[in-house]
């Protein structure tokens, strides 16, 4: 999913900030230092005085409406001292400077109305784009269900039921509305890549071998690989991948531990763990609800993190007193 570009830094806005404090200070200098006895000085009067648009138009290219209109501000005190100082008594030349100033006013004004509306109106198509996108992922992952529900339609009900868990439970930590979604997308396609593997491996009821679980075990980085190819997935496919991994680095496929996993990884983990441990396996009866909890308290906080488990335990008492 595309996000829209990230603000200036500190940094970057210091050096803005500066760059417009100094070219009024310098214009300014300009008036103060150079005299008015001749038709040249004059001249040059004429033209420090328009150079003050530079300044008003990088506040509003910069900052829009509310900076073109800060530093017009800035500009007719700073000009309107000079005005006072400077052309005392000249009636016709303080026409001339006034009526300037009002164009200063104008422009900025008008320069930081134009650049507010681009920039809503590049914000309107970003999220015009973003929706078709989101649109095109779930045309995409629904194409993946549809595709693991022909071959194994357990787990896809299994995935279904995962995806309302942890958002659920991304809810309860108050994750954001977008980590939201892409938690309950990742939800439903987590074991995609149990589809690359065997049939005698992913139904057998008994213990696997080492090489059965090695080979169970690549379902992540399979189902990532798989999402790699559906525009859009980049995020979900990273949360897809490490929803076998655990703090402690004792997990599956690469060993991350603690901040390594995304946190969108964690919350669906334990959705993850939960919902299995509850469901009749081919290879175990389903726990009660209570067993379950219970087993996930002592993974805490070794393996999972003790806040997504609390998570879990409000998102459960909830439903409880709202089915």
């Amino acid at each position: 999913m595309t996000r829209p570009a990230a603000p200036p830094g500190p940094t970057y806005t210091a050096a803005r900030l500066v760059t417009i404090a100094a070219l009024i200070l310098v214009i300014t200098a300009g008036h103060m230092l150079t005299d008015r006895a001749t038709h040249d000085e004059h001249v040059v009067h004429v033209l420090l005085r328009m150079a003050y648009l530079l300044p008003i138009l990088l506040g509003a290219v910069w900052y829009g409406t509310v900076g073109a209109i800060a530093i017009t501000a800035m500009i007719s005190i700073v000009f309107g001292l000079h005005i006072a100082t400077a052309w005392e008594g000249a009636l016709w030349e303080n026409a001339n400077q006034l009526a300037m100033l009002g164009a200063f006013w104008v422009l900025g004004v008008a320069a930081g109305v134009l650049i507010d509306l681009e920039q809503r109106a590049d914000q309107w198509r970003r999220e015009a784009e973003e929706r078709t996108q989101r649109q095109v992922l779930v045309y995409g992952l629904d194409a993946l269900e549809a595709a693991l529900k022909s071959r194994d339609e357990n787990t896809r009900e299994h995935g279904e039921a995962v995806a309302a868990l942890a958002a659920d439970m991304a809810d309860m930590l108050g994750l954001p509305a977008e980590r939201r979604e892409l938690v309950r997308l990742a939800g439903r396609v987590h074991d995609l890549g149990k589809i690359g593997v065997r049939d005698d491996v992913l139904y057998k009821p008994d213990r696997l071998s080492p090489d059965e679980l090695a080979r169970m075990r690549q379902h992540p980085q399979i189902a990532a690989d798989i999402l790699a190819a559906v525009p859009g997935t980049k995020e979900i496919a990273r949360i897809v991948r490490a929803h076998h991994e655990y703090l402690d680095g004792s997990g599956y496929p690469e060993g991350l531990r603690g901040d390594q996993i995304p946190i969108e990884a964690q919350i669906l983990t334990v959705a993850d763990v939960f919902c299995a441990l509850t469901d009749d396996r081919a290879y175990h009866a389903g726990k009660s609800v209570d067993e379950a909890l219970a087993l996930l308290d002592e993974w805490t906080p070794r393996r999972v993190a003790p806040e997504i488990v609390r998570a879990l335990h409000a998102v459960l008492d909830r439903r409880s007193r709202h089915p």
